[in-house]
């Protein structure tokens, strides 16, 4: 097989799983390449060309995450002649037996080079780098190299919402994403959103990353308590999970028989907001008055419990 290239993702269940080759008993793979992720998901044997070789792997190149429980590499789960290959590959699982070039290799290994992205180290082949036969290059380096494809020279985060992608930004190598770059998330009902949780800081390999719809929470509490162990201020709204309210007692403020607390509320995009206060003095007896912008106002109250109810802007 010569100059074959694959860039889909190829998942399987069993042993096996390669880009170009799942399993490969005679032959040849030359001048191939393997850009799409490769997993075995209750097998071993996968590679970002090769999941399992007994023939010889020549001049190929892998970019890719692969997964698999043991025999996983870059360019074969297990090979036996692997010359002049380039690696540049993720092995983001694999209990033993794991390596950038290949988790193992029987026969000959021989001017391999792998760009070691720091995301998870493992060697050239079975987690040891040999040199002149299996080992670590920069970036730069590996890019000045005549057979590197050009897919090499790009990182893509790739960004889905649901089935729909919403956006990509391509990075330089070891750069950092501000957060002012990344796509807007769709807005879905009842639900508040946030691209799951990686690091945007020096980016070494591409990603695909998702993002992860939460339902709202519908009430914030203070921490601060009266002594039933109930808490003082409750506001209704539409929050995130990191959102928090925050209510500071001015105790002290010279006023009689007053009890006065600075709130504040995160924005949550909502104009007003309905406010349950728990009063020090009898409810029945007790009226809010509320100071926005310098004014206070007198404001109307139901009693729900032991709560005042009241909105405020």
């Amino acid at each position: 097989m010569r100059g074959c290239v694959n860039y889909g993702e190829v998942v399987s269940k069993k042993n096996c799983a390669g880009g170009i080759a799942g399993y490969m008993k005679t032959g040849c793979l030359i001048n191939c390449a393997g850009f799409g992720n490769i997993s075995s998901s209750d097998g071993s044997f996968a590679g970002g060309v090769a999941g399992q070789s007994e023939a010889a792997i020549f001049g190929c190149s892998a970019k890719c995450r692969v997964n698999g429980a043991a025999n996983v590499g870059g360019i074969a789960g297990e090979g036996n002649d692997i010359i002049n290959c380039r690696g540049f590959a993720v092995i983001e699982s694999g209990d033993e037996r794991t390596g950038a070039i290949a988790g193992s290799c029987s026969g000959d290994f021989e001017n391999n080079v792998f760009i070691d992205s720091g995301i998870k180290s493992v060697g050239g082949v079975d987690g040891i780098s040999y040199s002149g036969k299996a080992y670590p290059v920069d970036y730069s380096y590996m890019l000045k190299l005549d057979s590197v494809p050009d897919e090499f020279g790009t990182l893509t985060l790739t960004f889905i919402a649901g089935e729909e992608t919403v956006g990509e930004l391509t990075c330089g190598y070891g750069e950092t994403v501000p957060e002012s770059r990344l796509p807007e998330i769709p807005p879905k009902e009842g639900c508040f959103a946030e691209w799951e949780d990686i690091s945007f800081e020096n980016v070494t390999f591409g990603a695909v990353v998702h993002a992860v719809y939460k339902p709202f929470v519908t009430s914030l509490s203070s921490t601060e308590l009266r002594q039933n162990g109930l808490p003082v201020i409750i506001a209704e709204g539409s929050f995130t999970d990191s959102d928090k309210l925050t209510a500071l007692s001015n105790a002290g403020s010279g006023y009689v028989d007053s009890d006065m607390w600075t709130v504040t509320l995160p924005d949550d995009g909502r104009t007003v907001h309905t406010v349950r206060y728990l009063s020090a003095a009898d409810p029945k007896k007790a009226a809010v008055t509320v100071t926005e912008n310098g004014t206070s106002r007198t404001v109307k109250t139901e009693t729900d419990g032991s709560y005042l109810v009241f909105q405020v802007s």
